[in-house]
């Protein structure tokens, strides 16, 4: 009951950008940059796990796509302790900046070249998405009162920024992978890696300074 009747309260008055609560365009870019970090390294987790940790073995292929199969399921599973992290003990904004560093942390992680710093990387990412992607969702939801007519049109904006992150991101760590520091047949994916690491410090630094137009929320 409780719950309900917190969604019932009128949002802040924001400022207005584009006919949308302008903490909504900071939002954006946050998850734009975080969904890059995300999206930037699903392509090259299996492709690196088999040439990295079992020479290129056809036979690795069985262990790195249990382990992808496993990372994916966590990070959904994630949101359920996410939320309730936010919801009851840190608060929405700390449990981003919180899932953000966690997020940046594991991304760097796993570019070291062994195997359980790889795993437990992937396992640090599992905690920061699940403290940080179903969140900032929520505030998204929350600039708007709940009869305003232009809330599915804000989240239809938000998940805008989701996409193109997810566009980008395979394009230009590709092209890094096999163009700038290593070569088709020898992909470098540290550095897959390392520039989805730096695109989700730029999520937490943007959050981070822009969180003032929240106004509490």
């Amino acid at each position: 009951m409780s719950s309900a009747v917190r969604n019932e309260a009128p949002p802040p008055a924001f400022t207005q950008t584009l006919g949308h609560p302008s903490p909504l365009w900071m939002l954006f870019m946050s998850e734009f940059w975080e969904r890059f970090a995300f999206y930037g390294i699903r392509w090259a987790l299996v492709l690196y796990i088999v040439a990295q940790f079992h020479g290129g073995s056809a036979a690795g292929q069985a262990d790195a796509n249990l382990t992808y199969g496993s990372y994916l399921a966590l990070v959904y599973a994630a949101a359920i302790f996410g939320g309730y992290v936010a919801d009851k003990i840190i608060g929405y904004q700390r449990s981003i900046l919180v899932g953000a560093v966690f997020m940046a942390c594991g991304l760097f992680m796993i570019a070291w070249p062994d195997p359980r710093v790889f795993k437990f990387g992937l396992a640090t990412i599992v905690v920061g998405n699940g403290l940080f992607k179903p969140i900032i969702s929520t505030i998204v939801g929350k600039l708007y009162a709940v009869a305003d007519e232009r809330r599915d049109s804000g989240f239809t904006i938000f998940y805008m920024g989701i996409n193109a992150g997810a566009f980008v991101a395979p394009l230009l760590t590709g092209w890094l992978a096999q163009s700038v520091f290593g070569t088709d047949a020898a992909p470098a994916y540290k550095y897959v890696f390392i520039a989805s690491g730096f695109g989700m410090l730029v999520s937490l630094v943007w959050f981070y300074f822009g969180r003032h137009q929240l106004k509490g929320i």
